[in-house]
């Protein structure tokens, strides 16, 4: 789809300038699109396209998340749950990462050498 030679009736003259685009976030910029002109769904197929991932980090994260989850004496749990525990696991650990930075975390032999000193 051509965009600048589209029926200006989809896009308005503002949003096909290159400033606009560079300052709206691209889910908004498709929402003002005229949803009349566009293909049935087309708008939110291009704003789900967003929200993907950009790179596998977070799936990965995912599959061991609930690889520590389901294992051979926990095989019995049902989808919905399993889903449930990965949603907080990952909750926990990212207040858990949130609070404390890793440098600034305490190694367990700081402790020792802390009461070697004393």
């Amino acid at each position: 789809m051509d965009l600048h030679n589209s029926d200006a009736s989809v896009f308005s003259e503002t949003m096909l300038l290159e400033s606009s685009m560079r300052s709206i976030p691209p889910q908004k910029w498709w929402r003002a699109a005229n949803q009349n002109k566009l293909p049935k769904g087309f708008t939110e197929f291009a704003v789900s396209l967003f929200n993907l991932p950009a790179g596998t980090a977070s799936l990965e994260r995912n599959f061991s998340s609930l690889g520590n989850i389901l294992t051979k004496k926990r095989n019995r749990l049902g989808v919905e749950k399993a889903s449930k525990l990965c949603r907080v696991n990952q909750t926990l650990h990212k207040t858990g990462e949130e609070k404390v930075p890793t440098s600034r975390k305490r190694k367990w032999f700081d402790s020792i050498n802390s009461d070697e000193n004393m």
